[in-house]
């Protein structure tokens, strides 16, 4: 089972979703307009590497703006 910490990214057609921030814990992928219930996780289906990279690469750069941002500082 995945762990707690999660991070989602949505767009109309897809949900991104990667445990831990270096997707350590696992990373799902879901079709909204097919699957909309999220039963199927098409995260290693190899016809959807370039999302699944995509998606990547996406929530490590908000993740990297978020931990740059200076709330918090004094």
């Amino acid at each position: 089972a995945p762990s707690s910490k999660g991070f989602l990214l949505r767009e109309d057609k897809w949900a991104y979703i990667q445990y831990q921030e270096d997707a350590s814990g696992g990373i799902e992928l879901f079709d909204m307009e097919k699957d909309p219930k999220q039963y199927t996780n098409l995260a290693d289906a190899p016809e959807h590497q370039a999302t699944v990279q995509r998606f990547k690469d996406e929530m490590a750069a908000k993740l990297r703006e978020v931990r740059d941002n200076d709330l918090g500082k004094p």
